[in-house]
């Protein structure tokens, strides 16, 4: 328990902008962002700390001021973090070889390769022979992006690159981080996205940006 008041900031907005609108409130500093489209549209909800709500409602209100919209606020309920994350992180199949498991549940996958990452920590850097020819990454897109030359020093020629922790929305900012490489693979399952990223075998060094934009 953090001991700090939360609160949802929903706007529906028209499907066009449900993903701009997703990226500003998470420029802006909102820790989580999903997206939901109903029958009216879509409806953007961030979930940010009660005292951030009146700078990030004021914003954003700014922010659509010329978009058909209605914004909310709602109070949430007191969250258990730690049991909320497992629930969330569960086995994942990454491309036709691979299955990424959470420590508390790590599945029987006949003909793949499991590899069990704890979602908290950093995995795979590449210290290890056996970690060059994978490196995963499961950290905050910010982080990623910051980090995106180290984590790739860390990849040999023909090796991939697994980056987790990122929103849909943010998908698209981090990719630019690691402009040259190939996308080899991903998936998105509840607004959460996993990007397989392959160096080419003729590119030992393909390019990550020093100057890349923050999630």
């Amino acid at each position: 328990m953090s001991g700090q008041d939360w609160v949802a900031l929903r706007v529906d907005v028209p499907p066009a902008v449900a993903e701009e609108v997703a990226s500003f409130l998470v420029a802006e500093g909102a820790p989580a962002v999903v997206t939901e489209t109903g029958e009216a549209g879509v409806c953007v909800e961030a979930h940010v700390p009660a005292a951030e709500e009146p700078r990030l409602a004021a914003v954003l209100a700014r922010y659509l001021a010329t978009v058909p919209s209605a914004l909310t606020t709602i109070a949430l309920p007191e969250v258990d973090w730690s049991a909320l994350a497992r629930r969330h992180h569960r086995p994942r199949r990454v491309g036709e070889r691979l299955l990424v498991a959470p420590p508390w549940d790590v599945p029987v996958a006949p003909g793949r390769e499991v590899l069990v990452i704890d979602p908290g920590m950093a995995f795979g850097t590449g210290q290890h022979a056996t970690t060059r020819g994978l490196v995963v990454a499961n950290l905050l897109a910010e982080a990623i992006v910051t980090d995106a030359k180290a984590l790739a020093g860390r990849v040999a020629a023909g090796g991939r690159l697994i980056l987790s922790g990122l929103l849909d929305a943010q998908a698209a900012t981090v990719s630019r981080a690691y402009r040259g490489w190939r996308l080899a693979g991903g998936s998105s399952e509840d607004g959460w996205r996993t990007l397989v990223l392959e160096r080419e075998t003729s590119s030992p060094r393909a390019e990550c940006r020093d100057d890349a934009e923050r999630p």
